[in-house]
């Protein structure tokens, strides 16, 4: 028996866009050749929960059909602050067919 190692390499460009209003132009052009988008909320903040909806509209609208969405809850750490709780992004990841983590 022969092993055979191949080397694959691969681009990534992580945007860290922190949801604000004034990279929305550009990330919209970005969602068109995206392969996976990783959408990032504060489980400590409702308000950053809330507006993943808003970014999965965007992602509908201008991404790929077959594009991967993985859904992260960051500040998991912070246990006595969280608001947002996993059952309640479960709803989020199965409505919209997207990964959690």
């Amino acid at each position: 028996m022969k092993k055979v190692w191949i080397m694959c390499f691969y681009i990534v460009r992580l945007w860290d866009t922190a949801g604000q209003e004034q990279f929305q132009t550009i990330t919209s052009s970005y969602y068109r050749g995206a392969h996976g988008i990783i959408i990032v909320y504060d489980v400590t903040e409702m308000e950053s929960f809330n507006n993943v909806k808003q970014w999965l509209n965007e992602i509908d609208r201008y991404a790929n059909d077959t594009v991967c969405k993985l859904l992260v809850g960051n500040k998991c750490d912070l246990v006595e602050n969280k608001v947002v709780d996993t059952q309640t992004a479960k709803v989020i990841e199965e409505e919209n067919h997207t990964l959690m983590i």
